[in-house]
This record gives structure tokens, sequence and C-alpha cells, in this order.
């Protein structure tokens, strides 16, 4: 039973938040639920997730360039 809290405790749920779009020079936009889109390669941020208080959630970027169809 330790075990199981143990590695419930180091386990990280997805991030949760609303997804935006990184339009460049540090502006993002929200992503509409449903909305397709691309992250074309690069090294640029694609996409990231903020919470409540619009603070980017860490480690929940993507990176390349944001796109739509």
């Amino acid at each position: 039973m330790l075990a199981a809290v143990a590695a419930f405790a180091f386990t990280q749920p997805n991030p949760q938040g609303v997804l935006k779009a990184h339009l460049g020079n540090g502006s993002f936009q929200v992503i509409p639920e449903g909305t397709m889109f691309n992250c074309s390669l690069s090294s640029d941020v694609c996409t990231a997730r903020f919470d409540e208080n619009d603070q980017q959630i860490p480690g929940s970027q993507t990176t390349g360039t944001y796109r739509r169809p």
C-alpha cells in the first residue's frame, strides 16, 4: 500500500487549463475547443496551457509554429 501512495505522490496528471496558440512576441490567443490546427516543425512555442489566473502551466508547451489549416 505504501508503494501505491508513493507512486501516486510522484505522478503528475496531464496539464489542465485553457489551450492557447503562440502568435509571436510572447502573445497567446485561446484556441476554441474543436478547432483544427497544426504545429509545423520549428523550435518556437506552438501552444501552451494556461491556468485560471492566466499563468502558463509549466511543462504544457508544445514546440513548432502555430498554423490553422
